[in-house]
């Protein structure tokens, strides 16, 4: 899988279905076929050649490994992404072994304690008496004016 100089996938690329490892082969620039002057590519074919390239380099610098380890060997030297992206520098000097290294130990799970019943119970009857006075003034906002229209008075008043 090639990626370019943003670290994106080229606009045009092929989709990369069970790609072990990614590496630049988007705008690269190298020496030109022909004559003077510099070559500026695109394709999975130059990240081929970078994969090589950085191959060679690992099979040159630890000869007894054979070409699975090698291929292991860069994949897992590799940046860490969605798809590995190689690192030649890395695959040379990182130092593997065969035996998985611990993982972390988590810390065990507590489970807290239950919430306590009277704030919510002290909520509630807050809520309550609340709603209550918003539906009496609501209801004191509809009735008075109605009865100021009738010109209403209370009982004994003349």
């Amino acid at each position: 899988m090639d990626y370019g100089p943003g670290g994106g996938r080229p606009d045009r690329a092929p989709t990369a279905v069970g790609a072990d490892l990614a590496a630049p082969g988007d705008t690269v620039v190298g020496p030109g076929p022909r004559g003077a002057g510099h070559y500026l590519g695109s394709g999975s074919s130059l990240a081929a050649a970078h994969v090589a390239g950085a191959a060679a380099l690992v099979r040159s610098r630890h000869p007894e490994l054979t070409a699975d380890q090698v291929r292991d060997r860069l994949v897992v030297s590799g940046y860490p992404d969605t798809t590995p992206r190689l690192d030649p520098y890395a695959a040379l000097t990182a130092v593997l072994t065969d035996r998985a290294a611990p993982g972390p130990r988590p810390e065990p799970a507590r489970v807290p304690d239950p919430a306590p019943a009277a704030p919510r119970q002290r909520a509630l009857v807050v809520a309550a008496a609340g709603g209550g006075l918003v539906l009496l003034v609501a209801a004191a906002a509809v009735v008075v004016p109605r009865g100021r229209a009738r010109r209403w008075r209370p009982p004994g008043r003349g």
